[in-house]
């Protein structure tokens, strides 16, 4: 295995160990995307089925291997409100003190919480949760005053 393939592999591992750190910290998950969660998976079988079939070198087999690894870490990224931060993505993990304000929206198919830093609206999560639980929360995490819940 070249240096490569042992970066690919320590990527992936790091990934899948902060995956399932932030699965187990998110204490109100946000609504699951069913499509977002398919699509992830259906390139994660293809990509495994090609690799598979087709890979004729280790390096290409370490190459799908981490691709279709990727694939099921972002397809079972959990969203949601932890206890030290808001998580929307992978790339968007705001900590409570970088938050200036949130908004709680109810709106006909759930409840809506916005973050924000300064003006700029970082994150928009979709709940099944009420309101009042939900700013609950927020007002424990935020600045006294941060939190308004607009119905």
């Amino acid at each position: 295995m070249s240096l490569l393939d042992w970066t690919y592999m320590l990527v992936l591992a790091v990934a899948v160990v902060v995956t399932l750190f932030v699965a187990n910290t998110v204490k109100i998950p946000a609504r699951v995307s069913w499509v977002r969660v398919i699509f992830f998976l259906a390139i994660a079988a293809v990509t495994t089925f090609v690799t598979v079939q087709y890979a004729g070198s280790l390096h290409t087999r370490m190459t799908g291997i981490f691709i279709a690894g990727m694939m099921l870490v972002f397809g079972f990224w959990r969203k949601g409100l932890a206890t030290w931060a808001v998580v929307a993505g992978l790339g968007s993990i705001r900590i409570w003190s970088a938050l200036t304000k949130a908004d709680v929206i109810v709106n006909k198919n759930g409840t809506v919480v916005e973050a924000f830093v300064g003006s700029i609206r970082v994150s928009r999560l979709h709940f099944n949760r009420s309101a009042d639980e939900l700013g609950r929360f927020l007002e424990q995490h935020m600045r006294p005053g941060a939190v308004n819940i607009i119905r």
